[in-house]
């Protein structure tokens, strides 16, 4: 050797950078690759100035949708279009007034709205077109019970209505109704204690609120998210990281008991009042396991859980599920109101995957914790038979 520095010793800034560059390109190629086999999730963001579909746009809840507005949600394993109808519900058109002797109002978030799911495919879809019944959706991503709750009173109860649904996927329901879990810069309704009760407060005033119209950076930012995969990525993980589902370590080991008793008193109370305005119709509150739960329940059936009353039985006669502080407090609060019914659609997912063999992730999109079109179809399956049996006959 001559002992004549390289190219690269001579310019090591400009090496550094070439070779930063060409790390960036092979993790951008494996990124790349592992988006085209859906096995990192990406999602396609909004790239112009109109206004999002969901926004903070009504003073009551807050967050709704845009009337007769269409949007396009792209994850690595959907592509669904979305749209609205004239009131910004995503269902069909409906009128106020029926002369139906049953029509079914139903409230919920995500899962009811129906994620990533074509509107034929839903819960909701699947009971109207098994019964004959119009099964009117108000579900909302992002929503918690007091927003399902404030829509109820100002506006779903004026349809008429033979019953109420409301659909509670406790692994964040909770932590929608905690403004400590939200952003306090979204117009959003919390309820905080008061002499008299509860009272509904606001983190922002409605006419400061953000409009969900896109700023010149975000669409710069937003633009480059969509054609980078690397920051699409990292957007994503700081996502996920900082969603309500990933719990504590130190909480318990299933979704169902991750609650305080604060949120227990919040939800008890919007679930007193959507009582109150229901009046004489059948109020159903319908409990949506997660994961951690069906893994929780499996393993206390086989006795790896000693804890508590077993799930076995329940699973077996497919009633609601018992060893859950939650379950047993929601049937201590429909005996005393008298008009209600909790249905959980816990041992209706381990009854099916115990008989067809399907994981948990058959019945979600896998890149997502939605139900797919398959974990809808089992859900509305359960309420079929514990609701209307006679539509199975």
């Amino acid at each position: 050797m001559n002992g004549r520095p390289n190219r690269f010793e001579r310019k090591p800034v400009a090496a550094g950078i070439i070779v930063t560059l060409l790390c960036l390109g092979a993790v951008e190629i494996v990124i790349r690759i592992g988006v085209a086999w859906n096995v990192l999730p990406y999602r396609v963001y909004p790239t112009n100035r109109e206004p999002q579909f969901w926004a903070d746009i009504d003073p009551v809840v807050g967050r709704w949708r845009y009337p007769n507005a269409t949007f396009r949600n792209v994850f690595p394993c959907f592509d669904e279009t979305y749209r609205t109808n004239s009131v910004g519900a995503r269902d069909p058109e409906r009128a106020l007034r029926s002369a139906a002797p049953q029509r079914v109002v139903v409230l919920g978030d995500s899962f009811t709205e129906g994620w990533g799911v074509a509107r034929g495919d839903r819960i909701s879809d699947i009971l109207e077109a098994e019964t004959g019944i119009e099964h009117l959706n108000f579900g909302t991503s992002s929503w918690g019970t007091i927003q399902q709750w404030l829509y109820y009173r100002e506006y779903a109860q004026h349809y008429d209505h033979s019953a109420v649904f409301l659909l509670l996927w406790p692994a964040n329901d909770f932590h929608d109704n905690d403004p400590d879990h939200q952003n306090p810069g979204l117009y959003r309704p919390y309820l905080r204690k008061t002499a008299d009760g509860h009272e509904v407060w606001y983190t922002v005033a409605f006419d400061r609120r953000f409009t969900g119209a896109n700023s010149a950076f975000e669409i710069v930012k937003n633009t480059i998210d969509n054609n980078w995969y690397l920051a699409n990525i990292l957007r994503t993980a700081v996502r996920l990281i900082k969603d309500d589902v990933l719990l504590d370590a130190t909480g318990p080991d299933n979704d169902y008991d991750n609650f305080t008793a604060t949120d227990i008193d919040r939800l008890l109370f919007v679930l007193g009042e959507i009582t109150t305005i229901a009046g004489d119709r059948p109020f159903y509150i319908i409990t949506i396991p997660s994961e951690r739960d069906v893994a929780f329940a499996q393993r206390q059936a086989t006795g790896a859980l000693a804890a508590g009353p077993s799930v076995a039985r329940n699973i077996a006669t497919g009633k609601t599920t018992s060893g859950f502080h939650l379950i047993d407090t929601l049937e201590t609060f429909a005996a005393d109101a008298g008009n209600v019914q909790i249905i959980d659609l816990l041992p209706a997912f381990i009854a099916d995957a115990e008989a067809t063999g399907r994981s948990f992730g058959d019945y979600t999109h896998g890149c997502d914790y939605h139900w797919s079109a398959t974990g809808n179809r089992v859900a509305a399956r359960a309420l079929l038979e514990l609701i209307y049996p006679q539509s199975m006959e």
